[in-house]
């Protein structure tokens, strides 16, 4: 379940029953209990069929982003099989680059703004377009910004304003929220993200880059949504606006420089005193200071696993995993 929720591809090999043992106290119904997780199940049947089923199970993970299970009796597995007597082919095809949608319209509304964002999520680092981000981001002067999944892809740009939404800083949250032009690039923009809706201004030009074709910005007015791979249709936009001509200030004036520059999460913070304990966060804000540079973070879900994700940098946006996607305790001890 936890794998379904983060779009992690994953194969899941689990062992069943054989035939004369059904009602026995090992016989469960896999097929339910997968089918409750939403989870697609493979049945291995067919000594035949074993090598081309395993591979087409092994596609549909990684190109639907999902788990899935494969579901192989124990007396089968016992049978004598001739390996790759077929002709399915090993080899997993990359992600087309291709998109839809009308890139002239985006381009437009991120080239007019005078105060613009770009929020990134696990989407834009699967896809490594952060370069192509930065670039898009210095030409219409954006601040850059990232989901929870998408922490650490602009690490230490002068002009990045950390996570935003209920994990974010006060101030993230506040500039966000003053943006006339949003770029949302692979990222969920769930409740979490947006504070139940509030992250953005109503009146907000909004263009969204999503392998979804029916994602939507809630409490916006325009949104434009370009549907496919995320390194493709980030690359058109830029190549539309350098097509354009000229650079703009945008949301990077030098007060903005200078405030981002001078800006420590622990101002915000009214740290709470007590004989014998200290305040969690500041925990994690003197860790961070200690701990080496070159880390990974993962965390687990429960009462303090914000902290973390709010006051401890890493190197890059492969240095940080969360184990919260099922919101179950424990999941971050598997990961680590």
């Amino acid at each position: 379940i936890a794998a379904r929720k983060s779009q992690t591809p994953l194969v899941f090999v689990v062992g069943d029953v054989s035939s004369h043992q059904q009602g026995w106290p090992q016989d469960i119904d896999h097929r339910a209990l997968f089918a409750a997780a939403g989870v697609p199940l493979v049945e291995i049947g067919d000594v035949d069929r074993a090598f081309s089923d395993t591979v087409q199970a092994v596609r549909t993970a990684i190109h639907n982003r999902t788990p899935i299970g494969i579901n192989m009796p124990v007396d089968f597995q016992e049978l004598d099989w001739v390996p790759w007597n077929d002709d399915t082919s090993t080899t997993i095809e990359g992600r087309s680059l291709d998109f839809t949608g009308n890139v002239e319209a985006a381009a437009n509304a991120l080239a007019g703004a005078k105060r613009p964002v770009i929020i990134a999520g696990r989407g834009a680092v699967e896809a490594g377009c952060e370069a192509q981000l930065m670039e898009l981001g210095n030409r219409i002067g954006a601040l850059y910004a990232t989901t929870l999944k998408g922490k650490g892809l602009f690490q230490d740009h002068p002009f990045a304003l950390g996570i935003c939404g209920g994990l974010g800083t006060n101030l993230a949250m506040t500039l966000t929220g003053q943006a006339d032009a949003v770029l949302i690039v692979g990222a969920g923009m769930n409740d979490f993200t947006t504070v139940r809706q509030t992250l953005l201004r109503p009146d907000a030009q909004v263009v969204r880059c999503d392998i979804n074709s029916e994602v939507s910005t809630a409490n916006v007015g325009h949104e434009h949504v370009l549907t496919g791979n995320a390194a493709g249709s980030v690359a058109a936009l830029l190549d539309r606006l350098t097509a354009l001509g000229g650079e703009s200030t945008g949301f990077r004036t030098p007060e903005r420089a200078e405030e981002l520059r001078t800006f420590r999460p622990e101002s915000e913070i009214v740290f709470v005193h007590e004989s014998d304990l200290i305040d969690p966060r500041e925990l994690v804000i003197m860790l961070n200071d200690v701990l080496p540079a070159q880390r990974n973070v993962v965390t687990d879900a429960g009462r303090f696993f914000g902290d973390p994700c709010s006051y401890m940098a890493i190197p890059d946006a492969n240095g940080f995993v969360d184990g919260i996607s099922f919101g179950s305790i424990g999941l971050g001890l598997g990961l680590s």
